[in-house]
């Protein structure tokens, strides 16, 4: 599946499709007006191999001086993803910093954030921190991403992009309780243990 829409690089959209392809290709950001670069990938994807990771790099370079990022995720391993963020979630006091995690929109209040700096907040632990990281990397099989992006959900703003795993996620805020309690249905949450 390549989804040419915004923030479908979400862990939990992500988890619910992993039984529907093999391989997604999804942008934790704001997919600019202009979308993929049709022309260049889509002789990439009727290739024998499908040519995802060339897809991607096509995306890259059609952004790279403007807005973008793009992730390619190995569906097969969302399972063990969960798994390694089950552990992160158990060993978790409920102490998160969401300052210093990054937001993927404009929104005064973020309701998308990076997942891998979200663990970094959950947990000192560096075994936890190790494990989550290689499951990630196992899941993630390409992620790239310009140093600044562009949104305009609520406010057009170009933000700083430092760094990025490329998955967005949810990170529960005290100013939106409903979209929390309907975040804890996801299988997702269920998977990991979220309370």
């Amino acid at each position: 599946i390549l989804f040419d829409a915004c923030f479908m690089a979400s862990v939990e959209a992500l988890y619910d499709l992993r039984h529907s392809a093999d391989y997604i290709i999804a942008s934790p950001i704001e997919v600019m007006g202009e979308g993929f670069p049709y022309e260049e990938i889509l002789p990439l994807l009727y290739r024998e191999d499908h040519g995802l990771r060339l897809s991607c790099e096509a995306f890259m370079e059609l952004y790279e001086g403007r807005s973008g990022a793009i992730s390619l995720i190995d569906c097969a391993k969302l399972e063990s993803l969960a798994q390694a963020m089950r552990r992160v979630v158990a060993a978790n006091d409920g102490t998160i910093d969401v300052a210093q995690i990054q937001g993927y929109e404009s929104f005064p209040i973020h309701l998308y954030y990076d997942l891998e700096q979200f663990v970094e907040q959950m947990t000192d632990d560096e075994a936890l921190r190790g494990d989550f990281r290689a499951a990630l990397s196992e899941a993630v099989l390409y992620a790239h991403h310009t140093p600044t992006f562009c949104s305009t959900s609520y406010q057009e703003f170009v933000l700083d992009l430092p760094r990025s795993c490329g998955l967005n996620c949810h990170v529960e805020r005290e100013e939106f309780p409903a979209t929390h309690a309907a975040w804890l249905e996801t299988a997702w949450a269920k998977a990991v243990g979220a309370r």
